[in-house]
């Protein structure tokens, strides 16, 4: 006789420290994965993007740091997702299931930013596009300043434009 249970991992509320193990990507099949409320410290592992079963994940209130994988967004079927009161920085991921996860899955991670948060990740540190685009400013401000004084210029020499 089969199970209807799904197989999933409840470690919530037990005082465990340490890092979150990187093998902990290799239980493929799981459905539900609830580390909250431990004292679990060091970066969220990349490898819990393998489990591409995963249907909730909670991770709140632990003593993670570092940024919330970008690869998460990969989990499709990934509809509950906590990572509430740690200590995460930088940019939430953008599209695929995070798109639809409320502000309160994030609260608690002053360091944490994004469109959908009060916090802007814009001015928190230069972006390549950003980057580009106060260099566009200058060229062109520059093209303007050059363009002004050799107008003048020419106009004092006593030069006529069509």
């Amino acid at each position: 006789m089969l199970s209807n249970l799904q197989p999933a991992i409840y470690i919530r509320s037990n005082s465990i420290s340490g890092t979150i193990p990187t093998e902990i990507g290799q239980l493929k099949f799981i459905t539900a994965l609830d580390l909250s409320n431990n004292n679990f410290s060091g970066s969220i592992p990349d490898t819990i993007s393998n489990l591409t079963n995963l249907e909730k994940l909670d991770l709140s209130g632990n003593h993670l740091s570092g940024q919330i994988p970008a690869s998460f967004k990969n989990l499709h079927f990934l509809s509950s997702f906590n990572v509430a009161y740690n200590n995460l920085d930088g940019p939430i991921p953008v599209g695929g299931q995070f798109d639809t996860f409320p502000n309160l899955s994030f609260e608690g991670n002053p360091g944490l930013c994004g469109d959908f948060l009060p916090r802007s990740c814009i001015g928190r540190s230069e972006t390549t596009l950003q980057k580009g685009t106060k260099r566009k400013i200058f060229n062109w401000l520059s093209f303007g300043i050059g363009y002004g004084i050799s107008f003048n210029l020419a106009v004092q020499a006593g030069l006529k434009f069509l």
